[in-house]
């Protein structure tokens, strides 16, 4: 029996608060290149007497009241992720609209601030890359990111790239390490265009008054589509997800074209390495662990920007106004269907292990939500061949706080 060696690594949380839209708009491009700033961000952690490990603190927030933390979660034993293989580090989301990206982010945010990660952001003062509202660019059209909506430094390496933005290959691959790992995420299109529809107020920007204006809408969708609001609005009701992966969504001739359709869908299957499904969000992020060959802790998670839907949105879903969307934002429905069956032939290839895995992540998931506004603990130990990994609430400390 091998000596017990322990390490502990602590959750860094952030409260994250729901990012909002901005106007998009077509420009053109920039280039410049990418150069390495050679600056150590490794986490400094501290190290207690007994030789246990804790890297920084933060409280990992609920909006739950505090109460008395729940005993330790203890993961089935499974191997430790940094003995088997090298943790990715560069990573690049494209966090569409109401499909649980808020979530992602939040995943990816705090593992930003606990391995000391560089993000690049939007300009000062803007949630997303979208151009900002003050720019003189008409209305109804679009535009994807350029250098000029981000805080980008020709002279620095970044990390991660994990807020809102429509998605252009070239501008992306110019501001971002070429090894960045590249993550979507997917959403069923109805129930992604009626979180949307919902949360967006589109009844009130669109002049509804009909008590349903869900039906309202897709008796004469064109009349709200032309409407001269904001094209920002306007891109998350019809497609909206093709929409943020770059889909030019505006052309007539290319909207319904299946074949189009079918072929730039296989370009976001070239373009990106993992896409998330909201339906099996669980599943997916069990997957992502390994293929980013993070640790089981990085992934725990409580729900973010989870949208409360008015009393009409409340009722069962109209088979009518189903075959309309369908109809309406067919792009979207292939997207989710391609990616969806991937997914799913991906779990299906699976050993015991990740079923095994999966199992405890839920579990844990449910333990999470008890700490409340406790710290989550993960603890990796060894003893011998075999590692186990277990997860468990202390207090915040509020005398010593760490960053």
């Amino acid at each position: 029996m091998g000596k017990v060696k322990i390490c502990v690594l602590c959750i860094t949380s952030v409260v994250i608060v729901a990012l909002y839209w901005g106007e998009s708009k077509i420009s053109n491009r920039y280039a410049v290149n990418n150069k390495a700033s050679g600056k150590d961000r490794t986490n400094q952690g501290t190290n207690l007497p007994d030789g246990t490990y804790f890297a920084s603190v933060r409280q990992f927030p609920d909006d739950t009241s505090s109460s008395a933390a729940p005993l330790p979660y203890e993961v089935p034993g499974r191997t430790c992720s940094h003995d088997k293989c090298k943790q990715k580090r560069h990573i690049i989301f494209l966090k569409v609209h109401k499909c649980g990206s808020t979530t992602v982010y939040s995943i990816l945010h705090r593992a930003a601030a606990k391995y000391g990660l560089a993000i690049l952001k939007p300009l000062p003062g803007r949630p997303s890359f979208y151009p900002s509202k003050d720019l003189n660019y008409p209305l109804l059209h679009v535009r994807k990111p350029t250098f000029a909506d981000a805080a980008y430094s020709p002279n620095k390496t970044y990390d991660m790239m994990i807020h809102h933005m429509v998605f252009d290959a070239e501008v992306v691959n110019a501001m971002m390490p070429k090894d960045s790992f590249r993550i979507g995420i997917v959403r069923e299109p109805f129930s992604q265009f009626k979180s949307a529809f919902n949360f967006m107020s589109m009844k009130s920007k669109f002049n509804i008054t009909s008590s349903n204006s869900l039906q309202a809408f897709f008796q004469n969708p064109y009349k709200y589509w032309n409407m001269y609001i904001r094209r920002s609005y306007n891109s998350f009701i019809r497609n909206g997800m093709m929409y943020e992966f770059g889909f030019p969504d505006d052309d007539m001739k290319i909207r319904n074209n299946e074949t189009f359709i079918k072929q730039y869908i296989d370009y976001i299957d070239n373009q990106f390495d993992f896409i998330i499904v909201n339906e099996l969000f669980d599943e997916s992020l069990v997957l992502l662990g390994r293929k980013l060959c993070w640790k089981v802790h990085d992934f725990l998670y409580v729900k973010r920007n989870a949208g409360k839907y008015t009393p009409e949105f409340k009722t069962e879903d109209d088979p009518w106004i189903i075959q309309q969307h369908k109809a309406w934002s067919k792009a979207d429905y292939h997207l989710y269907d391609y990616f969806l069956t991937k997914l799913k032939k991906t779990i299906s290839s699976q050993g015991k292990d990740f079923y095994d895995e999966l199992a405890s992540f839920k579990n844990a998931l449910k333990w999470v939500k008890g700490c409340r506004f406790e710290n989550v603990i993960d603890v990796c130990q060894k003893n011998g061949p075999e590692t186990k990994v277990s997860v468990r609430c202390v207090k915040h400390d509020r005398r010593n706080k760490q960053n």
